[in-house]
């Protein structure tokens, strides 16, 4: 529709062409002429004021290309439910609700646009390397990849985060060596480093402060990483014998607490996580 002279009569030959929305819209009395806007991705740069909270799209909209935009609002909806909730149970943390409900939306928005520029990309794997598409010269392709290209500001959005991104992490060569050096095994695993921070948690159906831990890829403090309890994890890697030891441990005690079960694999990742990061440090022998 870019560049149409009258948005209306474009409209009005569209419908011409079809046949259930022309017997539908035919009786309808237009109140005002047609207008359009792209169905592209957005972001707000405040999510909360005041009383109130930017939800769903008026927060931020995912493209239509990514297919996860019922999902991101259905998200968005149930943060916004908990942050209102918090902010009428404890008047004292509304503020601290308010932000953090904005991180995390800004977080989601962020990771859909990654997500994005990944479908977008050529074979060289960059945006910037051009449209995976048959034709290279598509000019609405060539558009969105160099949009997604545009990283301006991503190192301020970074900083609202909480650390790395799991993907990040798997190319990060130091816990890379520490994945590869537990699956080839290891023996007691003893707790180094370990400093933490009270941090805004949803638990149950609040946000709470809680302590998280805090390391040198995570200096504003993490909780769960890969769906994990890593203070958990700390606390239960001085009573086990061997990382496989740790992993009944911790599977176990999330069992008790009617949690999900841990893939064995993103476990020994989170574990080889707080090896890179110091926290945990492995022994010689069992």
């Amino acid at each position: 529709m870019e560049g149409a002279a009258d948005l209306s009569a474009a409209f009005e030959a569209e419908i011409a062409n079809t046949a259930l929305m022309h017997s539908i819209t035919t009786p309808a009395v237009p109140v005002g002429d047609a207008w359009a806007v792209t169905a592209s991705m957005y972001t707000s740069s405040r999510f909360a004021s005041g009383r109130a909270l930017l939800v769903g799209d008026a927060a931020s909209f995912a493209d239509p290309m990514s297919s996860y935009g019922v999902k991101k609002a259905l998200a968005s909806a149930w943060l916004a439910a908990v942050t209102v909730n918090t902010a009428i149970r404890t008047p004292e943390l509304a503020s601290t609700a308010a932000d953090f409900y904005g991180r995390r939306e800004q977080a989601m928005y962020e990771a859909l646009r990654e997500g994005l520029a990944t479908q977008v990309a050529g074979p060289g794997g960059s945006a910037t390397a051009g449209p995976r598409t048959a034709s290279t010269d598509d000019a609405f392709w060539d558009r969105r990849a160099r949009w997604l290209s545009d990283r301006s500001g991503a190192e301020a959005v970074a900083n609202l985060l909480d650390g790395p991104s799991a993907e990040a992490l798997r190319d990060d060569p130091e816990v890379r060596a520490a994945f590869h050096a537990l699956r080839l095994g290891s023996g007691r695993l003893r707790v180094g480093r370990r400093e933490t921070a009270d941090r805004p948690l949803v638990i149950g159906n609040r946000i709470r402060m809680a302590p998280a831990l805090v390391t040198p890829r995570f200096p504003a403090g993490v909780r769960y990483f890969r769906d994990v309890d890593l203070l958990r994890v700390v606390h239960l890697a001085a009573g086990s014998a061997n990382p496989g030891a740790l992993y009944e441990s911790y599977s176990e005690w999330a069992a008790r607490e009617d949690l999900p079960p841990v893939d064995l694999a993103n476990f020994i990742g989170v574990v080889a996580l707080l090896v890179a990061d110091g926290v945990l440090v492995p022994g010689r022998g069992s």
